[in-house]
C-alpha cells in the first residue's frame, strides 16, 4: 500500500524565502533523513502527495513571531501499482542492537545486497544501538572501505543519535577515512546507504558503551580508559580497540605466553627420533605459525609468546603411532 496526502480547506503559514521560519516538511519514507518531498510555507495549496513507501515523515516547524491559521491536510491508502517497471517494495532493513560491545559490519547484510542488486535498487540499513542509561556510545570504524569515496550522495555511513533528522545528525562519513566519534544519548543510529554502483562498500564499526569517570577510579567490575572514562572489564584484551587511545590493548599487557616445564611422549622405538613429530603454535585465532620438532622422548619447549594477538593455539601432530 501507498499513502496519498492531500490538503484541504486552508493552508496558511508564515512566508518567507525557502521557509525558514513556519513550515511543514514532508518526506518519502519513515525517517528523517528519507527523501524530501517538499518544505511548504505561505497561502499556497501544496499539491496532492503520493509516497512510494508505505511511510510518510512530517515535520511542521513553527516559530514564535508571526502566525498563520495553519492548515488541514487528510491522507488514505491506496493499492500500489502492479504493472511493468514498478519496483516491490523493499523490506525493511532495520537492525536492534544492545550490549557493552558490539560489532557491525557489511557482511551482516549480503542477502540485502544480493537482493539490491538484483532489482536495481540501492541498499539502505539501520541499526539501532541501545546502551545502558547513564552511558555514551562510541563507534571507531575499524575499516571504511567506500566503492566510490567523495560522493556523498552515492554511499555514506551516518551516525544520528536520539532523532533520525537531517538537523540531528552527528556525523556523515563519505571519504576515504572515518573519526572515531562519540554518541553522548544512551540511543545512536547507525545508517549505511549505497546506491547500486556502491554496493560493494565495506565497513565494520566497533561499538562500545562508555562512561564518564565521575571519581578518581571506576568500578572494580571496569577498566579505566584512562581518559575520564570507563568501559566494562572484559573488554581489555579482547582484541578489539574499546579505548579512545587504545590502552585496552596495549601489546606487552595483552601478549599470552606459554612454556612447557616437562613433555613426556613415550614412543616404541627408543633412542629414535620422530622425524615427523612436532607442535605448532598459532598466534592468535590463525596468524603466524611456529613449530618445534620432537627429536627426543622428552622434550622442554621454550616460552612462546603471541605476536600480533591474544590468543595461542598449540597443535600436535604426528605421522608416527603413539
Amino acid at each position: 500500500m501507498l499513502l496519498k496526502l492531500d490538503f484541504r480547506d486552508e493552508f496558511k503559514l508564515e512566508d518567507s524565502p525557502d521557509c525558514r521560519f513556519d513550515f511543514l516538511e514532508v518526506r518519502d519514507g519513515q525517517y528523517g533523513y528519507s527523501n524530501l518531498l517538499g518544505n511548504f510555507c505561505g497561502t499556497n495549496f501544496p499539491p496532492e502527495i503520493t509516497s512510494k513507501t508505505r511511510y510518510l515523515w512530517l515535520r511542521f516547524h513553527s516559530d514564535e513571531n508571526i502566525e498563520g491559521k495553519g492548515f488541514k491536510a487528510v491522507w488514505n491508502t491506496i493499492p500500489r501499482p502492479t504493472y511493468p517497471g514498478i519496483p516491490p517494495e523493499q523490506e525493511p532493513c532495520i537492525f536492534n542492537i544492545t550490549g557493552m560491545e558490539m560489532i557491525i559490519h557489511s557482511d551482516l547484510v549480503k542477502d540485502r545486497k544480493a537482493q539490491a542488486e538484483k532489482e536495481g535498487l540501492p541498499l539502505d540499513c539501520m541499526w539501532i544501538i541501545q546502551v545502558k542509561e547513564g552511558w555514551k556510545i562510541q563507534l571507531v570504524l575499524d575499516v571504511f572501505v567506500l566503492k566510490h569515496p567523495n560522493e556523498c550522495e552515492a554511499n555514506f555511513v551516518d551516525i544520528f543519535a536520539e532523532k533520525t533528522d537531517i538537523s540531528s545528525r552527528e556525523k556523515k562519513f563519505c571519504g576515504s577515512i572515518a573519526d572515531t566519534i562519540v554518541v553522548a544519548k544512551n540511543t545512536a543510529h547507525l545508517r549505511f546507504y549505497a546506491e547500486p554502483k556502491a554496493l560493494n562498500s565495506t565497513f565494520e564499526a566497533v561499538v562500545t558503551a562508555i562512561r564518564d569517570k565521575k571519581k578518581s577510579t571506576c568500578r572494580d567490575d571496569e577498566y579505566d580508559c584512562e581518559d575520564l572514562t570507563c568501559i566494562a572489564a572484559e573488554l581489555e584484551c579482547n582484541g578489539k580497540v574499546n579505548c579512545r587511545f587504545k590502552w585496552d590493548e596495549e601489546d606487552e599487557k595483552c601478549k599470552v605466553s606459554f612454556s612447557f616445564v616437562k613433555f613426556n611422549i613415550s614412543v616404541p622405538w627408543p633412542n629414535k627420533t620422530l622425524s615427523n613429530s612436532r607442535i605448532s603454535t598459532i598466534s592468535g585465532n590463525s596468524g603466524t605459525s611456529t613449530s618445534c620438532i620432537l627429536s627426543c622422548i622428552l622434550f622442554v619447549c621454550l616460552l612462546l609468546l603471541s605476536t600480533d594477538f591474544h590468543r595461542l593455539l598449540y597443535r600436535f601432530s604426528s605421522s608416527h603411532k603413539l
